[in-house]
């Protein structure tokens, strides 16, 4: 079994590969009350380097994060395959620095939108999916509630009711570099 937590060192470097997919439900209320349900496929790939250039405290207070690729497709139909659409993160480097209660974020190699800014710091939030205790190959765990809600609003910009659940296995342990 192993503890899974964050180890910041100055001058690491990680390397980060996330895929994530949602299937939803979803239910709306229009402006006159009335009530429609649909399905949702989301899915997202980043593949993103974090370098921690000052690391305070055991927490980082400056790294520098380089998107290689990051890419979405949406679809209502599961019998298609969906267009992916690339992200304006992908081929950028950001500058993210913290300071007090606050982060603030800089884009080093061009421009990118307001929201593409928030999703930077808001791809760290997958440590609040970590477990608790040591766990090992092929255990699964879940995360609940309030945590499941923070990750997927503040990561993904989901907002789910407080009946959320995310199902979590370790599938792999490895050492590179």
């Amino acid at each position: 079994a192993v503890t899974l937590a964050p180890r910041f060192e100055p001058e690491s470097k990680w390397s980060i590969h996330a895929v994530t997919r949602f299937e939803l439900d979803l239910t709306t209320v229009d402006t006159d009350g009335k009530k429609s349900s649909y399905s949702q496929i989301k899915s997202r790939e980043d593949t993103y380097s974090r370098e921690f250039v000052e690391v305070r405290d055991g927490f980082p207070t400056k790294q520098t994060l380089m998107w290689l690729v990051s890419r979405e497709s949406v679809s209502h139909d599961m019998t298609q395959k969906p267009a992916v659409t690339i992200n304006e993160l992908e081929g950028r480097t950001f500058q993210l620095t913290s300071q007090g209660d606050g982060q603030s974020v800089i884009c080093l190699n061009g421009t990118v939108g307001e929201k593409s800014l928030q999703q930077v710091p808001a791809r760290e939030q997958c440590l609040v999916l970590l477990p608790s205790k040591p766990i090992a190959l092929g255990d699964s765990w879940n995360v609940e509630g309030a945590d499941a809600c923070r990750f997927l609003d503040g990561a993904y910009a989901v907002i789910p009711d407080q009946e959320s659940s995310i199902s979590c296995t370790l599938k792999d342990v490895r050492t590179e570099g």
